[in-house]
């Protein structure tokens, strides 16, 4: 075999063996491209972080009562009446009815909501309280409390404005909170103290509570159509 016939061979040979070089790096490099799938046996959907109580949403409809024009509640010991009347003009047909309030056939003050639970009377008759559910937001699956106190003495319905947990919302990843009032007590001179915390919606369609079960107290003596300056007296241990 002559020189120039081997050196052809060599060359042909190098050729070959650097187009499947080139080739198998080509796939090492597709492969690496691939990104990385998840076993479907351990993903999940993280709700919430921090506190994240499970919580059953059904509980804001827990004892509620339908509020219309002939539903009233009487006091045994002072004779007050208290009764709701339906505002129907066009600028309170909303998700949410309003309701003028009186006592003994006279205005005292606007409320809002949807249904009336805990309603009572103060030990020392001069405060009616109920509790209001109102819907937030969620296209209409999301439920608030509201906590209403009306002076049976002073024309004025108070708003209590009881947003516990601030800073776990702050902290969470739910998608919307609302504010559950779980109960309420009287206290001494002119307190109310309601017991409430926060819940969330999670991207999984559950709800969470999302704070400690906290006690706050306001002062109704205040002639604020709404009391912001609750304070936080107790938080109740998990």
């Amino acid at each position: 075999m002559n020189k120039k016939v081997l050196l052809y061979l060599m060359v042909g040979v190098i050729l070959i063996a650097g187009y499947y070089c080139f080739k198998y790096k080509n796939s090492i490099d597709q492969i690496k491209q691939v990104p990385e799938t998840a076993d479907p046996s351990t993903s999940s959907i993280q709700d919430c972080v921090g506190v994240c109580a499970s919580f059953d949403p059904q509980k804001f409809f827990e004892a509620e009562e339908s509020i219309g024009d002939t539903k009233s509640y009487t006091d045994s010991i002072s004779g007050k009446v208290i009764k709701f009347k339906l505002l129907t003009d066009k600028a309170h047909q909303t998700r949410n009815p309003s309701f003028e309030v009186y006592v003994n056939e006279k205005l005292a003050g606007t409320v809002g909501g949807q249904g009336i639970s805990q309603t009572s009377f103060s030990p020392n008759h001069k405060y009616f309280a109920f509790r209001m559910r109102s819907t937030m937001g969620c296209a209409g699956g999301c439920q608030s409390h509201t906590l209403y106190a009306v002076n049976l003495d002073v024309p004025l319905s108070v708003y209590l404005l009881v947003r516990p947990g601030a800073e776990s919302e702050k902290n969470n990843k739910l998608q919307n909170f609302d504010t559950f009032i779980e109960s309420y007590s009287w206290g001494v001179d002119n307190t109310i103290l309601p017991t409430a915390y926060p819940v969330g919606l999670g991207k999984s369609g559950k709800y969470y509570r999302v704070s400690s079960k906290e006690v706050w107290s306001f002062n109704l003596s205040s002639l604020e159509s709404v009391l912001r300056n609750g304070i936080l007296v107790n938080t109740i241990p998990e």
